[in-house]
């Protein structure tokens, strides 16, 4: 049986609570504070709220992607959505799981005494961590606020989108193209300027089109 508890409850447990994960079965993706001492939901209400499943164990919903297929598309409304899954799911990149692959930035070489570069290649302002380089380094920043002006479906037309697949496809896409520009400067010392990279992650979504990835045709049209 359940214990009764309301909202005020939860969020008293979390912020006095440490979550161990272990194999993921037992916390709830959602409503468990295990993300960073946060619960997923508090970082992204509106996905929450149009979360169709939203008593999913930690395990179920890393493995496959599975808290993003369980989005239910026409709630999909708002750029808030766009802003709020992007930093989900770059979080979930930084975090530790024995059956999740995992990035291999400067943090996590830095905490196994490999050698790195420990800045991030991007900016080389700050250390470099998943979370940092996809999401808070300055010049992601910028090239995430460029592409929100160039596709008309992240601020105008997200309702229409196939979420499980434009969505994916395109955090896929542009996340791929991130690391290879960060892997270019560190291994190649070679540099793209941002509008250099843009035009990259269009020409490459292009690519993506003529691969049968439709779903991209409904982020830049006529490109």
């Amino acid at each position: 049986m359940e214990i009764p508890c309301d909202e005020i409850d939860r969020q008293l447990f979390n912020a006095s609570t440490t979550i161990t994960i272990g194999d993921g079965s037992k916390a709830h993706f959602w409503q468990s504070a295990w993300l960073e001492g946060q619960a997923p939901k508090d970082l992204a209400p509106n996905l929450f709220a149009s979360s169709k499943k939203k008593r999913l164990s930690v395990r179920v919903a890393i493995q496959d992607n599975s808290w993003v297929r369980n989005i239910r598309i026409p709630l999909l409304t708002s750029q808030q959505h766009f802003v709020e899954f992007v930093n989900l799911w770059t979080r979930l990149q930084s975090v530790e799981l024995p059956y999740q692959n995992r990035l291999w930035t400067a943090d996590r070489l830095e905490r196994r005494g490999w050698p790195n570069q420990k800045k991030c290649p991007l900016c080389r302002h700050t250390d470099e961590s998943a979370l940092y380089l996809f999401v808070q380094c300055r010049y992601t920043g910028r090239l995430w606020t460029e592409l929100g002006a160039s596709v008309p479906a992240a601020a105008a037309n997200m309702a229409s989108w196939d979420t499980s697949a434009t969505m994916r496809s395109l955090l896929l896409l542009i996340s791929w193209e991130i690391w290879n520009e960060r892997n270019g400067r560190i291994f190649r010392h070679k540099e793209s300027s941002l509008l250099t990279l843009l035009a990259k992650i269009k020409e490459e979504a292009r690519a993506w089109r003529l691969a049968r990835a439709k779903c991209l045709s409904e982020l830049w049209p006529g490109d």
